[in-house]
């Protein structure tokens, strides 16, 4: 259970920190590709929107296939993604390829507290998901802070490399590591899909939801 605790912190740390990557150089990328602030900044824009539209998929979908195929699948063409952004031959390529990483993040963190939930028992589930977001937190901070020092010495498309080399070992720890077929149904999508579709009826869940909304949409405001 240890070892699946640490690769849970890890594919968080790696998912993360792909977010963040181009926060600390957003100057970098405006003298690059001739734009503006506002403009190097739909950078991050773009991640979150593709975070927003891709979650409620991965929930379903690792119903369907599994919670370990799901976050290693994802954290691997997530770190392919990442790798492709250092290549990106124009702007508009970049903000693309930024999309792209933000629909295979919540592949990683839309399921790891599910898979969570599945494989601890309640006395230690409070700990596992508080490792969890704590390890969230670490990887915006390694993000941010990491991307701007590797540019510093080594241009910003190595920054990139770096991030997706490392976000290719966390999928390959959450390959090996996380247990197999952990709750795989067998149900086809779009069955699992209607499944989570149910929880709207419940009013006490909506509400959450609308919690959690709030909540980011602000935090969202101040951070941009």
């Amino acid at each position: 259970m240890d070892r699946e605790r640490a690769a849970l912190y890890v594919g968080t740390v790696a998912a993360y920190s792909d977010m963040y990557v181009t926060q600390p150089i957003l100057p970098l990328l405006s003298r690059e590709f001739g734009v503006g602030p506002a403009r190097a900044g739909l950078t991050v824009s773009a991640v979150v929107v593709a975070i927003a539209a891709a979650s409620s998929v991965y929930g379903p979908l690792s119903d369907a296939l599994g919670r370990r195929r799901v976050m290693a699948g994802a954290t691997a063409l997530l770190s392919l993604a990442t790798l492709a952004c250092a290549a990106a031959p124009s702007f508009a390529a970049l903000v693309a390829l930024r999309g792209i990483q933000g629909a295979f993040v919540p592949g990683m963190t839309a399921v790891s507290v599910a898979y969570a939930g599945d494989r601890f028992s309640p006395g230690e589930l409070g700990r596992v998901v508080g490792g969890v977001i704590a390890a969230s937190v670490v990887g915006g901070l390694i993000g941010r802070v990491g991307s701007g020092a590797i540019a510093a010495h080594l241009g910003w498309r190595a920054a990139f490399v770096v991030f997706g080399a490392l976000t290719m070992a966390a999928a390959v720890v959450l390959a090996r590591e996380l247990a197999p077929g952990a709750h795989a149904t067998g149900r086809g999508l779009l069955a699992a899909y209607a499944g989570m579709l149910r929880h709207l009826r419940d009013p006490r869940l909506v509400g959450a939801y609308l919690v959690g909304l709030s909540l980011f949409f602000g935090w969202m405001g101040i951070f941009t």
